[in-house]
């Protein structure tokens, strides 16, 4: 499931190799967040199943 990149530590420059790794977990995660910001949203109404006018037998039961 993971899409993880395995990447030999002899192609990273001197510089990669100061990094912590917590840190540049926490830089990842925030930056996926990013990406999946301001995509939630509501069904309209012809999108949702049923909401069709109440069948007057379901409408004499108030009870049920």
């Amino acid at each position: 499931m993971s899409n993880a990149v395995v990447v030999n530590t002899n192609e990273l420059p001197e510089s990669f190799k100061d990094i912590n790794s917590h840190n540049l977990y926490l830089y990842v995660k925030s930056y996926l967040a990013a990406q999946r910001a301001n995509t939630a949203r509501v069904k309209n109404r012809s999108e949702v199943s049923g909401g069709g006018k109440k069948t007057k037998s379901s409408k004499r039961f108030w009870w049920c």
